[in-house]
């Protein structure tokens, strides 16, 4: 029996996708705007996740495709909108593949966590 194969494709849409969005208003956790409890203007929060999410699926793509320098760029900016470990393990991937191991120590720290 073989195992279910996910595509590059389909786990890049899977990074892409938006996460729950805490409203800073009320603090209920949101899947789409407005907020469901008080009614706040979530779109903005949203915008910013889902380019952290085309941001971390363009970081995968240029890994896989060999080019660590705009992977480790483009982990970077999904890291500076949204602080996801997957943004962080990125990063610290394209850095090992760089042998920049300043770098790569940084980005550890940032993917195990505190």
């Amino acid at each position: 029996m073989q195992a279910n194969r996910v595509s590059p494709d389909q786990r890049l849409r899977a990074l892409e996708k938006m996460a729950e969005i805490v409203c800073p208003s009320c603090a209920k956790a949101n899947e789409s705007t407005p907020c469901r409890r008080c009614g706040c203007d979530l779109s903005s929060l949203f915008a910013i996740d889902r380019a952290a999410g085309i941001e971390l699926a363009a970081a995968a793509k240029c890994l896989r495709t060999g080019k660590a320098a705009d992977a480790r760029n483009h982990a970077a900016r999904s890291w500076q909108l949204r602080h996801t470990l997957m943004a962080a393990r990125l990063a610290f991937l394209a850095c090992v593949a760089l042998a920049d191991s300043a770098a790569a120590r940084y980005w550890c720290c940032r993917a195990c966590g505190p």
